[in-house]
């Protein structure tokens, strides 16, 4: 139901190609008789586990009704809380000031209009006649009418998988149907996709038929970590959930039909429950199976929530480099596979002719096989302890508030610390800086989903003593269900209506599912009434229709696809021109930037400034906190905001290290004061403002490194071997000799790589290699090293 279980899904055919992995059942129909419904049902949706290729197909439709959501009733109301509250603006005014940020007027202008559409980023649903609420109904009706198909097959021993998508959409005097082909393998690490038909100006006319592919390889160690037994049997695990926590009203046997029984059906078994108890039996079964998911299934190394978070803000900080150098030269890549492959064929035919005539060849590759053996376990050691030390570390649970006191403290007017302020509204939905009219519980008025949301971290809470590193199955995890019904049920009491999800579950005679139906009905006060109907017909277990892998042969690079197409240029930007902002279409000069975007920009001003990530974290997380908390902006001075936003700035970076002496004294002192001393104390947007921060910061420290490497060593090649020697030592472990020979080795591809850049790339380029060098030729690293090197040479 989810798609984070669906990716799951997904990452299991990377590993899931063995067959000890593919059992297939001989389960009967008279042994299938004597089984529960449960088991009945948990059975069949498994069995495309159990088998090592399957088919399968099924359609997908949407039905919006806003008529009855309070949008079609408030279309009229008026745009004037469009601009920014005049106390905030004041306070945002001084508060740029006194931090010494520099905007010019159009740049603050864009700045303001930015935290305005941050705060009402659902002006449709909050009744405005805005342009973003017509764009909503018109994609709500368009999608009404729009027909989704699919096919494919999974080959689990091949590691392999495909998607054809098709969208129809028809009407009297239109009729328009594209079609996604797309190809996943996992044995080479590939991605491929025929795309012409939704975007064909990405597609040179040569190309149309083709498949364009993208190559993941490098993400091939974090699939190798994966524990595939476990993989699967999780999987399995969550495919069961909803069947085994289902009461008997919940699971019924269903009549079938003739012309079902025509089509291989023999037995029908259908579920009906409500969405937000679905999820939240998933969301609770993945809480306490979370450490156990991460280090045990999928191999991560254990670290707290919040090194998890710094340490994932770091690696999309690095993803976001990577983009932004590959937008602004699509063909680097391109150039540097090239440049690998010339250099390889020459420098394997010259180590041929060194290494294969000497007696000590197997000794060299012994050594190169101890140094691709020889991985650090430092990532083991890297678990980081927790911020909060000192006196900090010893503050007790009793410091969080109950929800009497935080009823209490609704239209006090004493001054509220924001740990208080968070943790109320985050744990019981009170909302303590709300004006004294709307002092109200949030539940009172908040939508359907919303309150389901509030009790999902409700009885989150409930279950926090049960998460372990050790499988709680689904079995046990029933009982605890059962155990903690009261408590669940009195979460639940407030939660809103429901919103009614049947799954219908057909079966064949060997038991094994081959239809699937599911059906969603939602209503929501704001938007109105929506269906979303998902069916899926899984057929020749065991058989499945082959892949063609010619075509998978045949494909073309995206470079190459993309060639002499009306965005060559921009291919590796696709993703912004399918962004367009408003300002574009409505042809201005300028884009205007997102709040995210204009944030990032603002951040790496203040760290080139100023250096420090305290300074550029407080200013990116008071703008942040303005946009989505103005009413926290509105209860504390500019100098309390800097305060809280110190503490938030060491909470989500674990990589910052806490002051000491007086210093420490201070910080913890902040940390009283202002009540942050507990995970439940600290607003998300901590996290945010953290990754914003982190990709500024790394990227400026980044240019400096590079802007000291170019100046010490002066020409390219020597620039590409100092590199090519860190990304190496990045990778193995060497001893002092084999230090020394990396640098020889190094400087041969130097300058390889210099001839190469020039087109002189000749035997002569490689004149010092020497057979000492085999083994310390890493390809895949020179890409790296080409495309780093070339990049910050410009």
């Amino acid at each position: 139901m989810r798609l984070k279980y669906l990716s799951c899904c997904l990452l299991s055919l990377s590993m899931v190609g063995c067959s000890q992995h593919v059992i297939k059942s001989n389960s009967n129909a008279s042994s299938l008789a004597n089984t529960s419904l449960e088991q009945q049902a948990v059975t069949g949706v498994n069995a495309m586990y159990e088998y090592p290729s399957y088919d399968y197909r099924g359609n997908m439709g949407f039905q919006f009704d806003t008529s009855k959501g309070k949008v079609a009733s408030t279309q009229s109301a008026s745009n004037s809380t469009q601009n920014l509250n005049p106390a905030i603006q004041k306070q945002l005014d001084q508060y740029l000031k006194q931090q010494k940020l520099s905007l010019s007027k159009q740049e603050k202008q864009a700045l303001y209009e930015a935290i305005v559409t941050e705060q009402n980023p659902y002006a449709y649903g909050k009744g405005s006649d805005s342009s973003s609420a017509r764009v909503a109904a018109g994609l709500m009706n368009f999608i009404n009418d729009l027909k989704i198909s699919y096919d494919g097959s999974v080959h689990y021993r091949d590691k392999m998988a495909s998607l054809n998508l098709v969208a129809k959409y028809q009407k009297p005097t239109l009729l328009v149907e594209a079609k996604l082909p797309m190809v996943v393998d996992f044995q080479n690490y590939k991605f491929y996709a025929n795309y012409f038909a939704f975007m064909p100006y990405l597609v040179n006319k040569d190309s149309q038929a083709s498949y364009a592919y993208l190559d993941f390889s490098k993400y091939k160690q974090e699939f190798d970590r994966v524990n595939v037994p476990k993989l699967v049997d999780y999987l399995k695990q969550m495919n069961a959930l909803p069947y085994v926590l289902a009461d008997t009203k919940q699971l019924q046997r269903v009549h079938v039909s003739a012309s079902e029984k025509q089509q291989g059906i023999r037995n029908k078994i259908r579920y009906q429950g409500d969405l937000g108890s679905l999820i939240l039996q998933m969301n609770t079964f993945e809480q306490i199976n979370k450490p156990y998911f991460n280090q045990q299934v999928l191999g991560l190394v254990e670290t707290d929530a919040v090194s998890e978070d710094a340490s994932t803000a770091a690696e999309e900080a690095a993803k976001a480099a990577e983009a932004a150098v590959a937008a602004s030269s699509s063909s680097v890549s391109t150039q540097a596979s090239l440049s690998s492959e010339r250099v390889a064929t020459l420098i394997n035919n010259r180590l041929d002719e060194l290494l294969y005539p000497e007696q000590d060849a197997a000794d060299t590759a012994e050594n190169t096989e101890d140094v691709a053996e020889a991985q650090g376990d430092a990532v083991e050691e890297a678990a980081a302890e927790d911020v909060a030390t000192g006196a900090v570390a010893t503050a007790s649970s009793s410091q969080l508030l109950s929800e009497q006191a935080c009823d209490a403290l609704l239209g006090s007017k004493k001054h509220l610390a924001i740990g208080d302020v968070t943790y109320c509204q985050d744990m019981y939905g009170i909302k303590l800086l709300q004006p004294v009219q709307d002092n109200t519980k949030s539940t009172a008025s908040a939508s359907t989903l919303e309150k389901n949301l509030l009790a999902m971290q409700e009885i989150q809470h409930i279950f926090e003593p049960y998460v372990s590193e050790k499988l709680t199955d689904v079995q046990a995890f029933k009982a605890l269900w059962i155990k903690h019904q009261p408590e669940i049920q009195a979460a639940l009491a407030e939660s809103g209506q429901a919103m009614p999800v049947t799954i219908d579950v057909a079966l064949d005679d060997q038991g094994r599912a081959v239809d699937l139906a599911y059906q969603l009905q939602f209503a929501d006060e704001t938007i109105g009434n929506f269906g979303i109907h998902v069916d899926m017909q899984v057929s020749n277990y065991g058989h499945a229709t082959p892949i063609d892998k010619k075509a998978l042969r045949d494909a073309k690079s995206v470079e190459e696809v993309t060639k002499g197409s009306m965005l060559e240029n921009v291919v590796t930007g696709f993703t912004k021109s399918l962004g367009m902002s408003e300002s574009a279409v409505d042809g201005q000069q300028t884009d205007r930037l997102s709040f995210d975007q204009q944030l990032s920009d603002l951040a790496e001003k203040t760290f080139a400034n100023t250096g420090s990530y305290i300074k550029t974290y407080q200013s990116v997380f008071v703008l942040m906190l303005s946009a989505n908390r103005p009413e926290v902006v509105k209860h504390y001075s500019n100098s309390e905001l800097n305060e809280i936003a110190e503490v938030y700035a060491y909470r989500f970076n674990d990589r910052l290290e806490e002051p000491k002496g007086k210093a420490l004294t201070r910080l913890n002192a902040l940390k009283d004061k202002h009540k942050l001393l507990e995970p439940d104390q600290f607003d998300e947007l901590g996290y945010r403002a953290a990754r914003i921060v982190q990709d500024a910061s790394e990227g400026a420290k980044e240019y400096q490194a590079w802007n000291k490497r170019i100046q010490q060593y002066k020409t390219p090649q020597a620039v590409f071997a100092d590199y090519y020697i860190e990304l190496f030592k990045d990778d193995y472990e060497l001893n002092a000799e084999q230090t020394t020979t990396l640098k020889s080795a190094a400087a041969v591809l130097g300058q390889a790589f210099a001839d190469d850049r020039k087109n002189k790339l000749s035997e002569q380029s490689i004149a010092k290699l020497s057979k000492d060098h085999d083994g310390f030729m890493d390809y895949d690293l020179y890409e790296k090293a080409y495309v780093a090197v070339v990049t910050h040479l410009k």
